[in-house]
């Protein structure tokens, strides 16, 4: 008889409508029989703030002040919670670099973090916010590495993020693992994609415009396209006014933001879902969740040639790739799909079944469930049967440099 595992989630990590990872995480240690519980505080700053207070370094003290008084309850909590339930791991979700440290101070059990993104390439590589080697960045830098020395597995969302934050970090590849993104909100199946009213191709931009969506990529690729209807929802001011522009014969929606209900909504009445297409290092290395989302519905998700994406999908069969930061070459594309129905199911239907086989709750559980082996060193998968899943035989986790 198998024995029922128990894991704790642990942290101020992000939760609720527009944070999907945590939950991702908690449905798919439950589609594998584990039983989880959630032991959190809010100490962070909101998301929408959160990038404008790293960039103000005067901002630090009383973010720390804020975070760290918070944590001495936490951690109270987390005592009192360990001397009353017995649990096999503790797995602490994005953002976790504080957290895992406060785990580490009073736990010596096995300890998972979901790095999911490094604090230093994000605030300096990506963003730009800060100079590269300089105090900031120096700074941010130690935090990503002590936060992952603090945990006996880190895990972040594809094989090329887990191998960046190795190298950056300086620490052994052994200890890096990857877990794909998924999304709780997936409908049970996909539906048929929209009719071609009056033939045209309808598109979806969602985003909040950082760099590596390239989004100046996607309006100009918009632009050139005849038969092409574009719904803009997210991006920057300046990108919904660079929207506008085109016309509201080319985009007649353009919207600051939508929950998820909506969301669905815009999913199911469009053909293609745009992903990201920036030239920075950061759009090689990730699959976006808006990918995800597109896949799960089974439309036609279109993103930059990354080598994230060649690794967990399949270009030209279950999605389609340009160069990144390419407008022409994304404007070709388009075109090539306008007035294509079957095409476009084709390509759906595919889509879905990597979904299932790559993003769902199912398969992700089956990797999340091998971190949580090598973290504990005994057994989690004793049914690896049920649905198609991506397999650590098959995919390399990190490779040796």
């Amino acid at each position: 008889m198998s024995m029922t595992r128990r894991v704790l989630f642990f942290g101020s990590f992000d939760v609720g409508e527009g944070y999907p990872r945590a939950r991702s995480l908690i449905q798919a240690a439950e589609a594998w029989g584990i039983e989880t519980s959630v032991l959190r505080q809010d100490l962070l700053p909101v998301r929408g703030k959160r990038l404008g207070t790293i960039s103000r370094p005067w901002a630090w003290p009383s973010a720390a002040w804020r975070m760290f008084g918070g944590a001495r309850a936490l951690r109270e909590r987390l005592r009192r919670y360990l001397a009353e339930h017995p649990v096999d791991a503790i797995v602490v979700p994005y953002p976790g670099h504080f957290a895992v440290r406060w785990v580490r101070d009073i736990w010596d059990g096995p300890i998972v973090l979901d790095l999911f993104l490094s604090l230093a390439d994000t605030a300096v590589g990506d963003r730009k916010m800060f100079r590269r080697g300089g105090v900031a960045h120096r700074l941010f830098s130690r935090i990503d590495r002590r936060a992952c020395e603090s945990a006996d597995r880190v895990f972040l969302d594809t094989v090329e993020h887990a191998e960046f934050v190795a190298h950056s970090t300086g620490l052994p590849t052994s200890k890096f693992d990857f877990v794909p993104i998924g999304d709780p909100d997936a409908p049970a199946l996909a539906s048929e994609p929209p009719g071609h009213v009056d033939g045209l191709l309808r598109a979806l931009y969602v985003g909040t415009g950082a760099p590596l969506h390239g989004v100046e990529t996607v309006l100009s690729a918009c632009a050139r396209v005849d038969g092409l209807e574009l719904t803009f929802v997210g991006g920057t001011p300046a990108h919904r006014a660079a929207a506008r522009s085109l016309g509201v014969a080319k985009v007649p929606t353009v919207l600051s933001w939508v929950d998820g209900r909506r969301l669905h909504d815009l999913l199911e009445s469009h053909h293609v879902v745009f992903g990201v297409f920036g030239t920075g290092d950061k759009a090689q290395r990730v699959v976006p969740f808006k990918v995800v989302h597109a896949l799960a519905h089974g439309r036609v998700a279109i993103t930059a040639e990354t080598s994230a994406v060649q690794t967990l999908l399949e270009p030209g069969a279950d999605c389609l790739t340009t160069p990144a930061g390419d407008p022409a070459a994304l404007s070709r594309a388009l075109a090539g799909v306008v007035g294509g129905p079957q095409l476009l199911t084709k390509i759906g239907q595919s889509g879905r079944r990597r979904y299932e086989r790559t993003f769902s709750a199912k398969a992700i559980g089956r990797r999340f469930l091998g971190v949580l082996e090598e973290a504990t060193g005994s057994a989690w998968l004793a049914d690896a049967g049920g649905a198609e899943c991506i397999d650590a035989s098959e995919l390399e986790t990190v490779t040796s440099s």
